[in-house]
């Protein structure tokens, strides 16, 4: 029979479950708030437009009472720049 130490499951288990951080690695983040609908378009915008890597996080969904809040993290200033004249 093998002998598994109660700490090595433990710590296993910990970093199956550990949640990956998503401003992990950007040095910009834009948050904003946007009503329900607007969210693909604001996507397919980065998607396009965006030259660094970028991320971005749903904090909130929106409904029909009350907007979404997003997160948008971005690797440039540039970047981060260019999403606030245009969505914040």
């Amino acid at each position: 029979m093998t002998n598994i130490s109660v700490r090595h499951i433990s710590d296993s288990f910990q970093n199956l479950w550990q949640v990956d951080d998503p401003r992990q690695g950007f040095n910009f983040a834009q948050e904003i708030y946007k009503p329900q609908g607007i969210i693909d378009e604001i996507i397919d915008w980065c998607k396009e437009e965006l030259i660094g890597e970028w991320r971005w996080q749903i904090v909130n969904t929106a409904n029909a009472y009350a907007p979404g809040r997003y997160i948008f993290y971005f690797d440039s200033d540039r970047d981060q720049c260019a999403f606030v004249l245009k969505w914040a």
